[in-house]
This record gives C-alpha cells, structure tokens and sequence, in this order.
C-alpha cells in the first residue's frame, strides 16, 4: 500500500493555513477579534461571513425577545421588545440589500440594529436600574459592529 504522496500532503495544508488566514484577514480590523473569529470560522469570504453574521445576530435577538418576554411585565422590557422587533426588521433589510449588493442600505440597517439594542439599555439607564438584557444587549451589539466591519471587506 502507498503512503499519502508528499504533494497531495503540502496541498492540503496549504487550504488549511489558507482557511485560518481568511478568518484572520476577515477579522484584522474589528474591535472584537476573538468574537470575530468565532462568527467567520470556517467562512471563506466576506459576503458569506457578513450574511452569517447577520442571520446569527437576527437568531440572537429573537432569543432576546423572548427573554424580555418571559420576565415580569414592565414598560421597560416593553420597550426593548419593541425595539428587538425593529432590530429584526433592520436586520433582514440589511440582509437583503447585502446580498443585493446594496452595500450603504446594508450599512444603515445594520447600524440601525445597534441603536435598536442601545436604546434598550438606555430605556434602563433612564431610570438608574440594571438591565436584566445587558449581557445579551452588549453582545448582539459587538456582533452587529463585527458585521459592519467584515461588510466592509466585501
């Protein structure tokens, strides 16, 4: 029996270090690198990681929503409801217009995503009381700032 040849061996490691690479390079500007690379793992372009990205972050605001909407009743969350509802619809208008290849459409309702989430941090702030959806909040607005910066690679 034949030992794998040497060639088929160097070729496949240069797809792996090539895949890594990818990741690294799709992830060189953003602020939040380790998140990054979490969200671009095995992606090999940026309108993929961008359109993962964003459907990620549209699965992790209905999670949030329905958080909100199992705590005890308070115009606050209703609040935050209300604007996950609006970070979903910016979300999949941006997700439309990335692929669309409208990249400024996809930039404003990205970043309207974000403002969706601070304004439910603020809607508590307001009132000196902590959010019980900070964590989740701060983490699906690192996660839209990462989409805003592998959108712009593509």
């Amino acid at each position: 029996m034949r030992s794998l040849s040497p060639v088929f061996l160097v070729a496949a490691t240069i797809i792996l270090v090539g895949q890594v690479a990818v990741a690294t390079d799709l992830c060189a500007n953003a602020d939040y690198k380790p998140l990054c690379s979490s969200l671009v793992k095995g992606i090999g372009n940026a309108a993929a990681a961008t359109e993962s990205i964003i459907q990620n972050l549209i699965t992790q605001t209905n999670h949030a929503k329905s958080q909100a909407s199992r705590l005890e009743k308070d115009q606050k969350l209703d609040v935050c409801i209300e604007n996950y509802d609006l970070a979903i619809d910016s979300l999949n208008k941006a997700l439309k217009a990335y692929k669309g290849g409208d990249k400024y459409t996809g930039d404003i309702n990205l970043s309207a995503a974000i403002a969706s989430y601070s304004t439910c941090e603020d809607t508590f702030d307001e009132f000196n009381v902590a959010s019980p959806l900070k964590k989740k909040d701060n983490l699906m607005e690192q996660t839209a700032a990462t989409g805003l910066t592998v959108a712009k690679l593509t």
